[in-house]
């Protein structure tokens, strides 16, 4: 499904000036037409702090603040209204290390270099579509992190019992 992204506002912080163009330039052909662009993650916060934006999108690794202190000090900030601000993560890392990572410090989305405009697109559609509740925990602050919706229909006093017939599980993943 395409959006109308016109009239979203869009902090986009990356260090490097050529991918910031690239990004930049992605952007505005899915109709983002409000990019308020840092080259670091201090600059990317105080624009969050003066202008609200609507999603966050920022690159992993910037000095002197990279992407992860960026979104740590947004999600930590409890006063501030951009704490639940959607953020996009954008690195050339895609282990499950750094994905846990990205996830366990607050973010919605993440998406690996080189990307497409159609792979932010799906990125940016997907917190329209499927935007995710808030948690609040001691040690975190943050999208939820489950992805999967699991309704189980539990029919008996041993949930793992092997058996179990197929119709006494309902899963939905």
């Amino acid at each position: 499904m395409s959006y109308d992204f016109s009239r979203v506002r869009v902090v986009l912080a990356e260090d490097i000036n050529m991918m910031q163009d690239l990004m930049s330039y992605a952007l505005d052909c899915l109709g983002v037409k409000h990019i308020l662009k840092a080259s670091d993650g201090k600059a990317a916060y105080d624009l969050c702090v003066q202008q609200n934006p609507d999603v966050v999108i920022c690159d992993w690794q910037m000095q002197p603040v990279d992407g992860l202190s960026l979104v740590k000090k947004i999600r930590q900030d409890e006063g501030a209204s951009t704490r639940t601000v959607p953020i996009i993560m954008v690195t050339g890392y895609a282990s499950e290390e750094y994905v846990a990572a990205a996830r366990d410090a607050g973010v919605n989305e993440f998406l690996v270099k080189p990307f497409t405009a159609e792979s932010l697109a799906n990125r940016l559609s997907a917190i329209v579509e499927r935007p995710r509740s808030y948690v609040e925990a001691p040690h975190y602050f943050g999208p939820d992190r489950r992805r999967k919706s699991m309704k189980v229909a539990y029919k008996g006093p041993k949930r793992r019992d092997e058996d179990m017939g197929d119709d006494q599980w309902s899963v939905d993943i």
